[in-house]
C-alpha cells in the first residue's frame, strides 16, 4: 500500500492571472515601419511644394510625432497602443540615422 501526502492546501489554487498586455507586439513593429517611413516620406513631400514647403515639412515632421504620442497615451485596444510607440520609436530612430549621417557626411568633406 503506497500513502498519499496529506493536501497542504497549495495544490487547490488556481495559477494566478496573466496581466494583460499594453501593447501589441505586431502594431509596435508596424508602427516603427511606419513611422520610419512617415518621417522620411512626408516631409520630402512638403519639400517639393514651393509656397508652403518649410512649414508643412516641419508639420509634417512633427506631426508623426504627435500623432504617435496621443496614440500611445490614449486608452484604448493594445493595438492602437502599440502602433502608437511604433511611431514614436520609428520617428526617434531616423533622426538618429539621420543625424549619423549627417555627421559622415560632414566629417568626410573636412
Amino acid at each position: 500500500m503506497s500513502q498519499v501526502p496529506p493536501d497542504d492546501g497549495w495544490g487547490q489554487w488556481p495559477p494566478p492571472a496573466q496581466p494583460e498586455r499594453r501593447f501589441a507586439k505586431g502594431a509596435v513593429a508596424g508602427g516603427v515601419l511606419l513611422g520610419i517611413v512617415g518621417t522620411i516620406g512626408l516631409p520630402l513631400l512638403g519639400a517639393v511644394v514651393p509656397v508652403i514647403g518649410p512649414l508643412l515639412f516641419l508639420g509634417l515632421l512633427l506631426g508623426v510625432l504627435v500623432t504617435g504620442i496621443v496614440l500611445a497615451a490614449s486608452p484604448g485596444p493594445p493595438v492602437r497602443r502599440g502602433l502608437g510607440l511604433g511611431l514614436v520609436i520609428g520617428w526617434g530612430v531616423t533622426l538618429i540615422v539621420a543625424a549619423g549621417l549627417c555627421v559622415a557626411i560632414l566629417s568626410s568633406l573636412g
